[in-house]
């Protein structure tokens, strides 16, 4: 675990309108005083004289704010959603009444959150600070929840965010001065947000995968004592007990060995890999985000049909995650480019591979795609997303096309 070295303040306000109004003040009062004219010369004087203010206020508050930044921490609930619910954002002060004794007309002071991911999605958040006399909680050392700020997410939210910057700003009204004071933080993940299924998931063919077999059996006992175990694909559908199942609703079948047969087996290949010839940074987050939807959909579909399943994608290890844990591991992929190199893992050959990808102009032979076609000899079935899901353009469209044609026609799918 990293923290940030120091506490830092640094300039984070538009510097453009500081400098203009400084040169406006300053002409505004040459030229008043060029033409002897009272309400130029005025207007120029009492301009500095705020601009002049208003910087010395800050960097008082500036000042004290640097020895009480330790006081302050914003905690985000829940740490897990899904995409599409909401986050709240709350902040915490320790010793409430320590840490405002005086304000400054004019001044705003506001607790600053900024989250981004590995692809650079953001989420940013501003909780305003109340002034001195706002606060009325009594002297605590144990931390008080000041304000929450609750925030909208969007299908388009998936992603493991991290820590890019916690800021105290201190700013005037006006928007002439703003100044920040860096907050230790620790930079691990923030947030995870996991995909939601999609309504409507891909067709797939289901394949004979591996030879891995089930630790534990599960015995039934039905009215003539003929024992049974769950039907498992690969079985013999002439052995499920069909009365059986009008009783329980669940596939049981005669059990003839005590070993059941092999268990069949998917990994889910996401390639993530984006042709910015095709799409822009924003249009390839949003293609991932479907692609890790419809990873959701098939990953839970092959579950409770029984299958074994393994995750990866570009920049992960193969995974193997539980029911539970499959959309928080779905969180985790993110955009690369299509030039990008991967090692990819060795795949067991017992294993049936399907593959999601996203449509591309020509092929590279350094994508991951195409290093997995050319070396891992497994059964595979690829799948591109449809562009059209989220994007309206022709030219995505001839692209997704091609490449369903091309794919199919050049390798066995």
């Amino acid at each position: 675990m990293k923290s940030a070295k120091n506490i830092n303040s640094a300039s984070i306000g538009n510097k453009t309108v500081t400098i203009v109004s400084w040169i406006l003040a300053v002409l505004t009062l040459a030229v008043g005083l060029a033409t002897q004219e009272i309400i130029l010369t005025l207007a120029g004087f009492i301009s500095i004289f705020l601009l002049i203010r208003l910087f010395v206020n800050i960097a008082i508050l500036m000042n004290f704010y640097k020895k009480k930044a330790g006081f302050f921490s914003c905690t985000i609930h829940p740490p897990e959603a899904a995409a599409g619910e909401s986050l709240c954002f709350e902040l915490w002060i320790q010793n409430l009444r320590h840490i405002f004794p005086f304000t400054f007309p004019g001044i705003l002071t506001t607790y600053e959150v900024h989250l981004v991911t590995k692809d650079q999605k953001n989420i940013s958040v501003s909780i305003p600070i109340p002034q001195r006399k706002q606060v009325s909680a009594p002297d605590s050392a144990s931390p008080v929840s000041l304000l929450s700020v609750t925030v909208d997410t969007t299908e388009f939210s998936r992603g493991v965010y991290y820590t890019k910057g916690d800021n105290l700003v201190i700013a005037d009204m006006f928007g002439f001065h703003t100044q920040a004071i860096g907050l230790q933080h620790t930079l691990t993940e923030r947030v995870i947000i996991g995909p939601k299924p999609m309504e409507n998931g891909l067709p797939f063919r289901f394949q004979i995968g591996g030879s891995s077999r089930r630790e534990e059996l599960v015995y039934q006992k039905t009215e003539d004592l003929t024992e049974h175990r769950p039907y498992t694909p690969g079985d013999d559908p002439r052995r499920i007990n069909w009365k059986l199942f009008g009783h329980s609703g669940d596939l049981f079948v005669r059990q003839e060995e005590l070993e059941p047969p092999p268990v069949s087996e998917y990994t889910l290949v996401l390639d993530t890999s984006v042709d910015h010839r095709l799409f822009s940074e924003d249009e390839g987050r949003k293609l991932v985000d479907v692609l890790c939807r419809h990873a959701l959909t098939l990953a839970l579909e092959l579950i409770h049909t029984h299958f074994s399943i393994n995750l990866w994608f570009p920049g992960s290890e193969l995974k193997c995650p539980e029911e539970t844990a499959i959309a928080k591991t779905l969180a985790y992929p993110y955009t690369v480019d299509m030039r990008d190199s991967f090692s990819i893992p060795d795949f067991s050959r017992e294993t049936s591979l399907f593959i999601l990808a996203l449509p591309r102009t020509i092929p590279s032979p350094n994508s991951v795609l195409e290093k997995i076609l050319n070396t891992a000899p497994n059964p595979r079935q690829i799948y591109f997303i449809n562009p059209a899901i989220v994007l309206a353009s022709q030219l995505s469209q001839e692209s997704y096309e091609n490449c369903v044609r091309y794919y199919g026609n050049h390798h066995a799918t």
